[in-house]
């Protein structure tokens, strides 16, 4: 194996120095992860982001399709998309979100401020988009094979498999279902490996249904 290198460029990337550093490497540790990627080292410089991690030698990888969805990712951390609204004012920046760290009350760090919102699950799925919805269900599903050792983690990890290829196949209801399925064994995964838009999608559905 050996260090592949990629830059992910964008002007709204310059405010990345605002947010705690987990904020905006574990959306692209994980996409590297989804992709077979080994060891990751993540730099920011300005509005560049360098994104240095192992690569089997001989084998192609889709850079193209990475950078687009890293960079959607850093932009959504930074500026936010659908319910996760940013606004950058005199250094600060205000975030409404539902937080990766916490699925209840709020959770403030230096300038950045989360609190919780609980849109409907199928919404945060839509402003989500389908390949950035796969690539967390993914990093899910192998996170909860690696760490399930009793039967109901084993239903719960299935759960989630089956939500992954329906999703995979386009059929959202099907894989909200699935997902929902998996309940609060899934959600804890989902928070301790960073899969934020599935963390808030099994949040709003527990909150609403309970499990």
């Amino acid at each position: 194996m050996s260090w592949k290198t990629l830059a992910v460029s964008s002007p709204d990337l310059d405010y990345v120095s605002l947010l705690p550093r987990s904020e905006w490497t574990t959306p692209v540790a994980l996409l590297v992860a989804a992709y077979g990627g080994g060891d990751i080292r993540v730099s920011h410089d300005r509005g560049e982001i360098m994104v240095s991690f192992e690569w089997v030698d001989g084998t192609e990888f889709p850079e193209a399709e990475f950078k687009s969805l890293a960079l959607e990712r850093l932009k959504e951390a930074v500026l936010g998309t659908g319910d996760r609204r940013v606004g950058v004012i005199m250094g600060n920046i205000n975030t409404t979100n539902i937080s990766h760290s916490t699925v209840h009350g709020s959770v403030a760090t230096g300038n950045v401020v989360n609190q919780q919102v609980t849109p409907e699950p199928s919404r945060a799925y839509d402003d989500a988009g389908q390949a950035a919805v796969l690539v967390e269900l993914d990093a899910l599903r192998k996170a909860m094979q690696e760490r399930a050792g009793t039967a109901s983690e084993l239903e719960a990890t299935v759960a989630v498999a089956k939500a992954a290829e329906s999703a995979r196949a386009g059929d959202e209801p099907t894989a909200l279902l699935h997902l929902r399925a998996g309940g609060t064994a899934a959600l804890k995964v989902a928070q301790d490996v960073g899969t934020r838009v599935i963390a808030q999608i099994l949040a709003t559905m527990l909150m609403q249904g309970g499990q």
